[in-house]
């Protein structure tokens, strides 16, 4: 019998079953995505960018078993799947229903921990109290028990925060509770106890107050427009040197899963760590580095070793970055200065160093989950930056290859967007317009107001559209809202509408079943090669070096995070 069955292995489920694995429970997965299971247990690769656990994968014998067969026998069921929001503002529930029902025709409820972490409408899961009463005559605390333990991960952030934030564990009897606590204390992290009602509200409110304070700056967006004035430019007069709009976000689309947006690296507490701490910016690395083991390479790479950082420095740097891209899927892109040495091959015998010599196609060591590994160089694009962050870290007893060389991306406008499903899981309940309904039409206007700041210059014209997915630098398209404004963008017959999206594979058709949207994903040069009209529409930290000197004349462009810093929504090249 298997410790959890985790139910749902998307981005929530994979990574907790994984952690779990880690924590030494015996885990099994559910799932009903062939490519999924296919990545997972033939492949042994993470079937989406979350760093830290495809070590873990790779290490482990954790398996994904086809939900269609008969369920696992477990001691706990963990249920990650979806609860989307249909057409008319209700709760789908049928998912976990499902799962619900056919844990009661395979007998696998009796004893068992059914613990519901999808995000769901409140009183959900009172509803599935009286459900499993009623199917199977068994009462909750004593023929099974049931708790609602709520997710509230970053993407991107997840193996930190598993073993950071409070747990808080939803129950209405003890011994719910108490074989709750046995699963999640693996994770060594403080457990919140709370009724039903309250742990649905504590996740609905989070991610509900976030979406409204983006709702915020995005009709001070509007306001400004109406009158003729830009957003940016307002921004930057009230938010200066006044600390009563600290909180203030700034403009920009709403509507995925949330995903901080910082470059990090990965940190050990100890050279003979096998996972990592956790990713930690360079910034705060650099306050705070004593502790810290990090990767390093030994003599051309071939060998991977942990060493313990005794220094870290900062500097600015003022001239041309080199970004070397590689023919990975879902990497980050490797950033260097000119006078960096990348060791490379060209080929099996043939050693070489600067990165000016890089060309696309070439062989370059790269250090890769626990193991060095050579990929192929898909890109390099060229930039000239000003007051660029750069950090340097010395290693303990360092080798001629030792002294490791970051370069640490500016980043943007940061957004930590939220599920914009989840005030309809509060609206359901309500007759009438609220706060929670205003909000949601703000967001949700927000691409056809920038799709009519140029309506008139895009018939006939050719039109680049820089970034796809729901979050800087995330590879999830859920609920993006870039694909509505491509739509609103093709009702104005553009001549042509060329993508670009960083962190999808380039040159290749996107299927985007979750948006209804397909696409060829242009290389960057060609999506605006021929452009008369860009949005950038998403900051990306790819786009962070991005100025109106990297675009020919004549270009209007739509900066909707402000990232080319000109401090006007429309920017005219």
């Amino acid at each position: 019998m298997y410790d959890v069955c985790v139910i749902g292995c998307g981005r929530v489920g994979l990574p907790l079953a994984l952690a779990m694995y880690s924590n030494g429970l015996k885990v099994v997965g559910i799932d009903l995505n062939e490519d999924l299971i296919g990545s997972v247990n033939e492949k042994r690769e993470m079937p989406f960018n979350e760093p830290g656990f495809e070590e873990i994968l790779r290490e482990s014998d954790f398996t994904i078993i086809n939900a269609r067969e008969s369920f696992p026998d477990a001691s706990t069921y963990v249920i990650t799947v979806g609860t989307p929001l249909m057409q008319h503002i209700e709760t789908d529930l049928s998912h976990i229903k499902k799962v619900i029902d056919k844990l009661i025709d395979e007998d696998k409820i009796k004893g068992r921990l059914i613990i519901l972490r999808s995000t769901v409408a409140p009183r959900t899961t009172q509803l599935l109290k009286k459900y499993i009463e009623q199917k199977t005559n068994l009462k909750m605390g004593y023929g099974f028990y049931l708790a609602m333990c709520p997710e509230r991960l970053a993407e991107g952030m997840a193996l930190k925060e598993l073993y950071q934030l409070p747990q808080i564990i939803g129950v209405e009897d003890d011994k719910s509770y108490e074989a709750a606590v046995y699963i999640f204390e693996t994770f060594k992290v403080e457990m919140i106890r709370c009724n039903f009602i309250t742990a649905e509200l504590s996740k609905l409110l989070c991610n509900i107050y976030r979406y409204i304070n983006f709702a915020i700056p995005n009709y001070f967006t509007y306001i400004a427009d109406k009158f003729g004035a830009d957003v940016f430019e307002v921004f930057n007069v009230m938010n200066k040197d006044y600390p009563r709009n600290a909180g203030l976000k700034s403009p920009g689309f709403a509507a995925g899963t949330c995903v901080p947006g910082y470059r990090k690296i990965k940190v050990y507490e100890t050279a003979e760590s096998k996972r990592c701490v956790g990713d930690i910016t360079f910034k705060d690395l650099f306050e705070n580095f004593k502790h810290y083991y990090v990767d390093s390479f030994i003599h051309k790479l071939e060998v991977a070793a942990k060493k313990k950082i005794i220094n870290c420095t900062h500097r600015k740097f003022t001239g041309v970055m080199v970004r070397v891209m590689f023919d990975f899927e879902g990497e980050e892109y490797f950033e260097c200065t000119e006078d960096h040495l990348i060791p490379m091959e060209i080929d099996d015998e043939t050693y070489i160093g600067k990165s000016n010599t890089i060309t696309p196609f070439m062989k370059v060591y790269r250090f890769k989950n626990g193991g060095v590994v050579k990929e192929r160089v898909k890109a390099i694009v060229t930039y000239s930056v000003e007051d660029f962050d750069v950090y340097n870290l010395e290693l303990e007893t360092p080798s001629k290859q030792d002294d490791l060389f970051y370069v640490d991306a500016i980043t943007g406008l940061v957004h930590h967007n939220c599920l914009r499903k989840d005030f309809g899981m509060i609206s359901e309940n309500m007759p009438h317009s609220d706060l929670l309904v205003q909000a949601y039409k703000v967001n949700e206007f927000m691409p056809k107001f920038y799709v009519d700041k140029v309506k008139d210059k895009i018939y006939g014209k050719a039109v680049a559209v820089l970034g796809y997915t729901m979050k800087r630098d995330a590879d999830d398209t859920r609920d993006s809202l870039v694909p509505k404004m491509i739509r609103y963008i093709e009702r104005l017959s553009p001549q042509s509408v060329m993508i670009h999206e960083p962190n999808l594979p380039m040159g290749t058709t996107i299927i985007d079943k979750e948006n209804d949207f397909e696409f060829l994903n242009n290389w960057y040069e060609s999506a605006i090669l021929r452009a008369d009209v860009i949005f950038i529409a998403m900051n990306h930290s790819v786009f962070d070096n991005l100025t109106i000197k990297h675009f020919d004349t004549g270009i209007k462009i739509v900066d909707i995070w402000g990232v080319l810093k000109q401090n006007n929504l429309i920017v005219e090249v």
